[in-house]
């Protein structure tokens, strides 16, 4: 999901086909304001699709044209992180078709100055201290700093390495962060890769505090623990917790519990999903059409047309995965997710402890 973080979520029954139960997040060495990562959402249709699958479809590693570079939710224009092969410079750029969505989530919870202000403080203690820990201790660690970010109440989510190619993902039916086991074994971190792992580690546990807030929502309209744990897909333990301390209508959280809901499991899950497909089919095309010009340009024997057809067919590829990028950002949890760590990173610097 990227982001940090690609994974599984449970969904309700609905006119929208289940993706998988995790949250993952690709992509989360963007600028503060870029992540462009995974996370899926399901809708029960089928109980044999209500099976945690792995393997859920990434966000592809994927250059942008420049005539497909878009302006993130932020407002700022952005790329893929400068990865090969290069843009190309001469193409104009495009603001994209999606309008940056009203946050409601903003200000509550994690997304509070002063909790992020301590998270990045004690993240960059925690990358200080990091060659003198064990991976286990760094484990702890992290997840101390999580859990101590999230607001009372939210039951504490567990810290696992995984051989995977993402930074991490929060798995929702183990309640766990998955974290990259090689940066577990790093030796050290720069000053710029520290502080995107703590911007996914921040990233990651947001999406958990938001489907604790799902859970409770349902919770309050009625639903048992039993219930919860199936349509949310997430652990018994956890919906009981929700049941137990259901969210009130008059809650300044029920804003953000709405959107989010409405999202993943209501009436707009049909289109997220397809919006999550298409992140999928058309990175891959794009990645695809990007290999394919590198190689025509750089044959000899290329006619100039052939060249100029590859081209225009790598820039229609980006243009078609840049507008899918910007509605995947545009999503309700991962618009306040992305804002959520990327105020924590604005954090560092103001710490005392970050290197300029």
């Amino acid at each position: 999901m990227s982001s940090g973080g690609s994974g599984m979520l449970q969904g309700e029954v609905s006119d929208a086909a289940p993706l998988t139960a995790a949250v993952n997040d690709d992509f989360t060495n963007q600028d503060p304001d870029n992540p462009t990562a995974q996370c899926p959402a399901l809708s029960v249709v089928d109980p044999s699709q209500l099976i945690p699958q792995s393997g859920q479809p990434d966000t592809p590693n994927t250059p942008l044209k420049a005539s497909a570079i878009t302006t993130d939710i932020s407002g700022q224009v952005t790329d893929d992180g400068g990865k090969s092969p290069p843009l190309n410079p001469e193409k104009p750029l495009s603001t994209g078709t999606s309008a940056k969505p009203t946050n409601p989530c903003s200000g509550l919870g994690m997304s509070n100055a002063a909790t992020e202000k301590t998270f990045a403080t004690g993240f960059q203690q925690l990358l200080k201290d990091w060659k003198t820990l064990t991976p286990d201790q760094r484990q702890t660690k992290i997840k101390d700093l999580a859990n101590a970010a999230t607001p009372a109440g939210v039951p504490d989510v567990g810290v696992h390495p995984r051989n995977m190619s993402d930074l991490g993902q929060l798995d929702f039916s183990t309640w766990r962060l998955d974290l990259n086991e090689k940066d577990l074994n790093k030796t050290q971190f720069s000053d710029a890769d520290g502080k995107e792992f703590a911007d996914t580690v921040y990233h990651e546990t947001r999406h958990g505090e938001q489907w604790f807030m799902m859970a409770q929502k349902r919770a309050a309209e009625g639903q048992t623990a039993d219930q919860i744990s199936a349509q949310l897909g997430i652990p018994k333990s956890v919906a009981e917790a929700a049941f137990k301390n259901p969210l009130s209508a008059k809650d300044p959280r029920q804003p953000c519990a709405d959107a989010v809901y409405e999202s993943v499991y209501g009436n707009k899950a049909a289109a997220r999903n397809k919006t999550l497909t298409d992140l999928d089919t058309l990175g891959d095309a794009n990645t695809k059409a990007a290999k394919n010009y590198k190689k025509v340009s750089a044959s000899k024997t290329s006619t100039q047309k052939q060249k100029d057809d590859a081209d225009k067919a790598w820039g229609d590829a980006s243009a078609k995965y840049s507008k899918v990028l910007k509605d995947y950002h545009n999503l309700p949890e991962e618009a306040d997710a992305w804002e959520t760590a990327g105020d924590m990173k604005k954090q560092w610097a103001n710490t005392g402890t970050g290197k300029k």
